[in-house]
């Protein structure tokens, strides 16, 4: 898992996704949402392939707030209007990704389990 220190913290700054590889901004405080200037937690960029994340919240809610991004990475990387796809094509999608998400970031899982379990 390649990281970026940030105040003696470690964080990660790429996830490496399907064939694309995600970098993950990391902000003191909500981001900026630009489609609509919202104020959030985090949000998905599919134009410029970036995930941004407040890093100003509980470990626990750091991690859910990472992994709800990658939801919506994965999303953009699997919708297509020209394809109908059925329940089952989906969650088979998802569960190869997952998989390849697990396998081509060592230590994510992990980063993600031991910040989820700090309250």
């Amino acid at each position: 898992m390649r990281t970026i220190e940030i105040k003696g913290r470690h964080y990660p700054s790429h996830v490496e996704l399907l064939s694309r590889t995600i970098t993950v901004e990391w902000h003191e405080g909500k981001c900026i949402c630009e489609p609509n200037n919202e104020l959030v937690q985090g949000w998905f960029d599919p134009s410029r392939q970036i995930i941004y994340v407040d890093r100003v919240m509980q470990d626990s809610a750091i991690a859910e707030v990472l992994w709800h991004e990658v939801g919506h990475a994965l999303y953009w990387m699997l919708e297509n209007e020209e394809i109908k796809r059925t329940e089952e094509d989906i969650v088979n999608l998802m569960a190869i990704a997952h998989m390849t998400i697990a396998r081509n970031n060592p230590g994510l899982l992990t980063w993600l389990d031991v910040l989820s379990q700090q309250r």
